[in-house]
């Protein structure tokens, strides 16, 4: 957690007129209202649209852990592992052979 600065050592660093804190201000200003219109926006569209998207999630992870318990193994998802154990990929399931 950071502590505040003395407002002595805050005084030597900014060296600015009160023309230039009213300017700092209003950019900061723009800047916050810039994105509070233009991004926010967006971002709650974006939220609303994953919203969506998490029933069709679950709909694929149950159709992919049914085609995963109905697995033939196809030759093209095995593989060979180090120790010489045949591994197919689709269901990860072992053969040792």
């Amino acid at each position: 957690m950071s502590t505040p600065v003395d407002p002595a050592i805050a005084a030597k660093i900014t060296l600015s007129s009160s023309n230039d804190k009213i300017a700092f201000n209003r950019r900061l200003y723009n800047l916050e209202m810039y994105v509070a219109n233009n991004v926010n926006p967006i971002e709650e569209q974006i939220l609303l649209l994953r919203e969506q998207l998490l029933p069709h999630y679950d709909a694929i992870g149950n159709l992919r852990r049914e085609a995963e318990s109905l697995c033939i193994h196809a030759p093209e998802n095995l593989s060979m592992d180090e120790d010489g154990t045949v591994v197919c990929s689709f269901c990860k399931q072992k053969f040792h052979v």
